[in-house]
């Protein structure tokens, strides 16, 4: 399956929609090259290395898809790559993202995050250069997550 290049925030990435089940995801992009269920309680991470994604499913959301996480420069956010440029070069691309307002935190020494609330976006930074780009279904006002409508499978 070819999959579009261009993230759709608190929705997925094209047919790849938040809400999916596993099942459901499975039948997209095939079985995952590795499960790993143990670094984060309560999550399992699908990591698809054709793709260059993770896919994380959460039982809090009754095991369905919540997060996808790339290391990989070919996805876009408002037709930019983030992922390996420098942490100057993207303070000056921020505005043209329409993400809205973003926070920054110092994580670890040569670690650290910017994260845009409003659309669930984060991007992390190893050394100055963004290194990962994460996205996530919307939170509503009761902490649940609330996923796009799905067509088809669910």
């Amino acid at each position: 399956m070819q999959l579009p290049r261009e993230i759709d925030p608190h929705k997925g990435l094209g047919p790849l929609r938040f809400g999916l089940t596993r099942r459901a995801t499975q039948s997209l992009l095939g079985d995952p090259d590795r499960i790993d269920d143990s670094s984060v309680p309560d999550w399992h991470l699908w990591a698809y290395d054709y793709y260059g994604l993770e896919a994380v499913f959460a039982a809090d959301a009754n095991w369905r898809l919540v997060q996808l996480d790339t290391h990989d420069a070919q996805y876009l956010v408002a037709r930019q790559s983030v992922v390996g440029i420098p942490w100057h070069r993207f303070l000056a691309i921020i505005p043209r993202l329409g993400l809205g307002d973003s926070d920054h935190q110092l994580v670890a020494p040569g670690l650290h995050a910017v994260w845009f609330p409003e659309r669930d976006v984060s991007v992390w930074f190893n050394d100055g250069v963004a290194s990962n780009l994460a996205w996530s279904a919307q939170i509503d006002a009761s902490d649940s997550y609330a996923f796009p409508q799905l067509s088809g499978a669910a």
